[in-house]
């Protein structure tokens, strides 16, 4: 005859765990091996537009158009105007999507600014969208990581994604370099331009148009101080990206 024993408690809360996660599973629609999908439903850029040619370094620094584009393959530079700043540019950018993005402003449950530019550490580019557009429900953060920061926002909003607790995110991107540039520095002061740009993504395609995030990645070497690296790749019907820093 057969013994029935009592089920440990540790056990039975493991079950629970294990059920409870599948659920979650199956109403977020989460991937046990891997990344939920992810689709860029939006992007929207503002550029200032006052310009700074190379020729404006000459001066300043001793280099010349010729010198700085053959290096960096620059040209010309964007310089945010009086008045202009961190979150202005941002509000600018997010300004021009609006009128064609394929849900309410009201629906973003999470708003992630990225810049080492800031122009308030508390009410950073994040919230500034927020209260603009009135998004009460969104939660909001700013990430400041150096030439990174772009990258490392997309992984935070990656993250959230994954743990269900996003569903429509916004990630800003917003520098006022030339705040804080030196133009008289030979090295890096004619490097520096200014500029905002908004990516809207979701766990729906919206249209074909819409371009499926395939990996986001950030990568810091530990064998050699500079070896730094971050890679965005996505792609969609007649639209493919990669960027790299």
């Amino acid at each position: 005859m057969s013994q029935h024993r009592p089920v440990s408690p540790i056990i039975a809360c493991g079950i629970l765990f294990v059920a409870q996660f599948a659920l979650k599973c199956e109403i977020f629609g989460w991937k046990i091996n891997g990344m939920m999908d992810l689709y860029i439903n939006k992007i929207s850029h503002y550029i200032p537009e006052n310009v700074v040619p190379n020729s404006h370094f000459k001066d300043l620094n001793g280099l010349d158009d010729e010198w700085i584009y053959s290096r960096t393959g620059i040209k010309t530079r964007s310089k945010a105007g009086i008045g202009e700043n961190t979150n202005t540019m941002a509000v600018k950018a997010v300004d021009v999507a609006v009128k064609d993005l394929p849900y309410p402003m009201e629906e973003i449950d999470l708003i992630v600014a990225a810049t080492y530019s800031p122009y308030d550490t508390v009410a950073t580019a994040a919230h500034t969208i927020q209260h603009r557009y009135h998004i009460e429900n969104a939660q909001c953060l700013s990430v400041s990581s150096a030439c990174s920061s772009f990258i490392n926002a997309m992984e935070v909003a990656e993250g959230y994604f994954a743990l269900g607790k996003a569903r429509k995110a916004l990630v800003i991107a917003s520098e006022h370099n030339t705040k804080y540039a030196n133009e008289t520095d030979p090295q890096s002061g004619h490097l520096w331009g200014d500029g905002a740009v908004a990516v809207f993504i979701s766990t729906e395609s919206y249209s074909e148009k819409d371009a499926r995030i395939l990996s986001i990645y950030a990568w810091v070497g530990v064998f050699a101080e500079s070896d730094v690296s971050s890679t965005f790749t996505a792609e969609g019907r007649g639209y493919q990206y990669a960027g790299r820093t």
